[in-house]
């Protein structure tokens, strides 16, 4: 695998041994992240669909597959199409339309608590 890592991509840049390895720390992480998000989501969905868990699991399990099938796709497009930042594009424009999504939910999602004894 390292091999496949140190070859030339198109830009001629040649990765080497030293981007390898914080390359395959990052990669590491960001599937244990990608794991825990998920998990975290799930579990507070369930929460909250407490009269129909099974749909609201469902809900959050085709969303995630949604993502994790659409987030690439446009990735690649956006590579193709443009230069090698296409992908860092598409993803701030991902994740502004995933901002101005949650947003106006906000107050549904976490709602304030005033004080104390009304949180009991």
């Amino acid at each position: 695998m390292l091999s496949i890592l140190s070859d030339s991509n198109s830009s001629g840049i040649k990765p080497g041994p030293i981007h390898s390895v914080p390359l395959l720390v990052l990669v590491f992480l960001l599937g244990m992240l990608a794991f825990a998000v998920g998990s975290t989501m799930i579990a507070r969905v369930l929460y909250a669909a407490s009269e129909a868990p099974t749909m609201g699991g469902s809900y959050a399990t085709a969303a995630l597959n949604i993502g994790a099938a659409a987030g690439p796709a446009l990735g690649a497009v956006a590579l193709e199409s443009s230069s090698n930042l296409g992908p860092v594009w598409a993803a701030t424009a991902l994740t502004a339309l995933a901002l101005l999504v949650m947003l106006p939910t906000l107050r549904m999602i976490a709602p304030r608590v005033r004080n104390v004894e009304a949180a009991k």
